[in-house]
């Protein structure tokens, strides 16, 4: 299953809730729950997120588990 990807869309810049990503839930950011349960899958997993410095900390975060990171336009974001 080499030619499966788990892709996980994430930004820190939302209207509704800004910064939900990063948001504690019992002593770890919200995505690190979401990070963990892909990476249990044994698959390869990725994220991808808008090229703007607010989204800074979710790649750190992302880096940091050794899931790969893909950066680009928000509005138009695409693995090639």
């Amino acid at each position: 299953m080499d030619n499966v990807l788990i892709t996980i869309f994430a930004r820190m810049n939302s209207t509704r809730l800004p910064g939900k990503a990063m948001l504690d839930i019992c002593g770890k950011p919200s995505i690190q729950y979401l990070f963990e349960r892909a990476k249990k899958s044994g698959l390869r997993v990725a994220l991808l997120t808008a090229d703007d410095a607010s989204c800074d900390p979710i790649c750190d975060l992302a880096k940091a588990q050794d899931i790969s990171v893909v950066r680009g336009d928000e509005t138009n974001l695409f693995i090639g």
